[in-house]
């Protein structure tokens, strides 16, 4: 079983974005984080906002990138699970664990699970 923490890294962006959007900002972001796994076991995904999904279940691996608008360099990625309607999404600097999520995801599904 892997315990998935988010990093105080990005803890700490969302007091800066809710200090200067009065909040707003910081209660999107979390919103975002709902679709993140708390706990990869065996079996499956329970994510931040209690959904459980199996391995089982999963139809699809996608890797996507965040790229610069103005320079077109890569800025960010992560490795987005599908399972029917519902997207899991592993985002792995954004969490503690974030290199053995996609180890544990890969190791679980038989095929590569690679953060764009």
């Amino acid at each position: 079983m892997l315990n998935i923490e988010i990093h105080s890294g990005f803890k700490t962006i969302l007091w800066i974005v809710g200090v200067f959007t009065c909040g707003v900002g910081a209660v999107g972001l979390w919103w975002q984080t709902r679709s993140w796994p708390r706990v990869m076991d065996t079996d499956g995904i329970t994510l931040r906002n209690g959904t459980r999904v199996r391995w089982t279940d999963c139809t699809r691996v996608i890797q996507v990138t965040a790229v610069d608008g103005q320079s077109g360099g890569r800025m960010s990625g992560r490795a987005d699970l599908e399972f029917g309607r519902v997207r899991v999404r592993l985002v792995p600097q954004s969490v503690v664990q974030g290199e053995a999520m996609l180890q544990f995801a890969s190791e679980r599904l038989g095929q590569p699970v690679i953060s764009g």
